[in-house]
């Protein structure tokens, strides 16, 4: 009534479509930007989705080696802070539900103080067999104060720890522990089938905040998102994936503007007519904590032996340590069909030397026995 008293019919109109005018900016404003996202691009990224499915689920078993690297770097004066390398045994089996992997570290230092501090060496075994899972560890016997050869892997170990658990309890995966070769497919815990099929769902359902796009260059798709903050900061997230090679990822970039940035990217070979990767990288903190896992050898859908998957491939040894986290019993491993528990060198050395002396002491007071008693005997008998 307002309206039409002081603007008329016309009045009533005009602030009808000002009303409207300013409805519609806010539902702009505040909804998604998904259409910006054509349907070209929707359909290219469903089909993104099914080619990798088809490449990785293809894979039945998976066997190999893989050298593990990461190195922590100082925030004030890019000095190396800490050093891990390992060498890496992996076998995964999808239709026996089971999976391996060996690690052995063969550098293992961090800078404290200014002072380069060596860190024991470790051999890390993890096996996922049906519903159960076996963790085994053990420590280089050597200690910090023999590390002659930091690339020998023949040194010898303390008793280690078998622990067994549930498989719900086994945790996430942490590469070197729990090395999953899948993992080379995955940024962030997606690969492409996974990710997309969010990204999908999320834009054809309007609730994505982010600005989308998606481009090409040549065999190469790269999806990127953006989003501003309330604060400024702009929050990046880049997704690159390679169509002509089972539209796996080779190149992510997930950051906030002044906060964080992370780059990955991956190498990929084609084994048995199956993408797999050859190396993957990842920077992260500006390049503070790097990560480098390169495939040495990749063997695809080949018969892995049934010894693979045992306690011995763990390296566990006859007389280790093992705890049963189903039963809550600890006990002693007895199997003699297992490696020895050897003595390290210096350990060994140091328990010669201890039982020769031992032995001449020994030696020497059964012949001092023995001439007391032929002295008393041949001297009652000269007097007599």
């Amino acid at each position: 009534m307002c309206c039409f008293t002081v603007f008329g019919a016309r009045g009533v109109v005009f602030c009808a479509w000002v009303v409207a005018g300013v409805f519609a900016c806010f539902i702009v404003l505040s909804s998604s930007v998904w259409a910006q996202l054509r349907d070209s691009d929707i359909q290219l990224l469903q089909s993104a989705i099914q080619k990798n499915l088809s490449n990785n689920e293809s894979i039945r078993t998976w066997s190999g080696v893989a050298a593990y690297e990461r190195n922590v770097f100082s925030g004030d004066h890019d000095e190396l802070m800490r050093s891990v390398r390992s060498s890496i045994l992996f076998a995964v089996d999808k239709a026996a539900f089971a999976r391996m992997s060996l690690a052995r570290a063969e550098v293992n230092f961090s800078l404290v103080d200014g002072v380069r501090e060596k860190k024991p060496l470790e051999i890390s075994g993890f096996m996922q067999l049906g519903d159960a899972v076996y963790r085994y560890q053990a420590r280089d016997a050597s200690g910090p104060d023999s590390w002659g050869d930091l690339g020998s892997l023949d040194t010898a170990f303390f008793r280690g720890t078998l622990v067994i658990s549930p498989k719900r309890d086994s945790g996430q995966s942490r590469i070197v522990d729990d090395f999953d070769p899948f993992w080379g497919f995955s940024f962030l815990g997606a690969d492409t089938s996974t990710f997309f099929s969010q990204v999908v769902r999320f834009e054809a359902l309007s609730k994505s905040n982010f600005v989308s796009s998606l481009q090409q260059s040549g065999n190469v798709f790269v999806y990127k998102r953006e989003r501003t903050l309330p604060s400024g900061n702009v929050l990046l997230n880049e997704y690159a994936f390679d169509m002509s090679k089972g539209a796996c990822l080779v190149r992510c970039i997930s950051a906030l503007s002044g906060d964080y940035e992370t780059h990955w990217n991956a190498e990929l070979e084609q084994v048995s007519d199956i993408w797999v990767p050859k190396k993957v990288t990842e920077s992260v903190n500006f390049g503070k904590n790097r990560t480098m896992v390169e495939f040495t050898k990749n063997t695809i859908n080949e018969v892995i032996p049934e010894h693979v998957f045992s306690l011995r491939s763990l390296g566990v040894r006859n007389r280790d340590g093992m705890v049963d986290m189903r039963t809550g019993q600890n006990s002693v491993i007895d199997d003699e069909s297992l490696p020895e528990l050897e003595l390290p060198n210096m350990v060994r050395r140091q328990f010669g030397y201890r039982h020769f002396v031992l032995g001449g002491v020994g030696i020497a007071l059964i012949l001092i026995a023995l001439f007391r008693i032929w002295w008393r005997t041949r001297h009652r008998g000269g007097i007599q």
